[in-house]
């Protein structure tokens, strides 16, 4: 009988967790955004800038643009206004598009001095930071090979080792420069954990991935390799960049935030000369 009545009381559980889910309201805190900054400093080009505004969770849009800032940037004993403009502006070699620059001047080839962006929006917010540009990497050699039907290509660059050094390394195909195929960011004591890198002791060798070449319509004859050398600033900026991307919606990953030079702000201030060589694939 005891077994009857437990048997009839778990049924009637059963059928009690098979109602309709209800829904439920809940009201979340109110979010403040903040200034969102990518400006990057290359030599012979023009100053530029994407300032945008961080946005909730649970908003449809990444982030939204803010107009009508005050930027500007100082060096030396000059000063250089960034003005707005409504269309972004796409910059050939780039993935990034800036609806901040200034038109008129471009930035010089200073690897001593020290720049300092300062912005302050209609809504009274003001970020800051500051920066220097690093200098072009030396690269020995670039060169693509052709093994067991596997193409690969290599950049080898001078390199001791005896302190610590970042590098960004971008692979386009040629004829469509605008959209990298991969990205290697990596520091010179990391040759043991990267398959993309490794080292001898004069030099740093990076490795493209195998597959880079193939592609839907076949194999490509030509691609485009950009080597930087970058501050400890935009390597951790770009490396919490990607930990966050990895992180997000994977409840198993550990929360990242990103690693933000920028004072009043997120996002990063750098400067770099990228080195830019063409290479024929066999």
């Amino acid at each position: 009988m005891i077994k009857k009545v437990i048997h009839i009381v778990i049924l009637f559980l059963v059928l009690g967790s098979c109602r309709k889910a209800q829904e439920v309201d809940l009201i979340l805190p109110g979010y403040d955004g903040k200034l969102m900054v990518e400006c990057y400093l290359e030599p012979g080009q023009n100053f530029k800038m994407l300032l945008t505004e961080s946005v909730s969770y649970l908003e449809s849009t990444v982030a939204k643009p803010v107009r009508n800032a005050l930027v500007t940037i100082k060096f030396r004993d000059k000063i250089v206004t960034l003005n707005y403009n409504d269309k972004f502006i796409d910059v050939k070699d780039s993935v990034k598009y800036f609806n901040y620059v200034n038109a008129e001047t471009l930035v010089p080839q200073d690897f001593e001095g020290v720049f300092e962006l300062y912005i302050k929006d209609e809504q009274g917010r003001v970020a800051t930071a500051f920066t220097q540009i690093t200098r072009p990497l030396i690269l020995d050699s670039v060169y693509a090979t052709l093994s067991n039907n596997t193409r690969n290509l290599y950049a080898e660059i001078a390199d001791d080792q005896k302190e610590i050094r970042y590098y960004r390394f971008l692979i386009f195909q040629e004829q469509n420069q605008g959209i990298q195929t991969q990205s290697t960011i990596v520091d010179n004591q990391m040759s043991r954990q990267s398959p993309y890198i490794f080292t001898t002791p004069t030099q740093i060798i990076f490795k493209s991935k195998s597959d880079f070449f193939e592609t839907p319509k076949g194999i490509i004859d030509s691609v485009a390799l950009r080597a930087i050398e970058i501050n400890q600033d935009y390597y951790e900026f770009l490396t919490s960049v990607y930990n966050a991307q990895v992180a997000n919606g994977n409840p198993f990953a550990q929360p990242a935030s990103i690693r933000s030079n920028i004072t009043g702000g997120v996002g990063i201030f750098t400067g770099f000369s990228a080195v830019k060589v063409k290479v024929k694939v066999p």
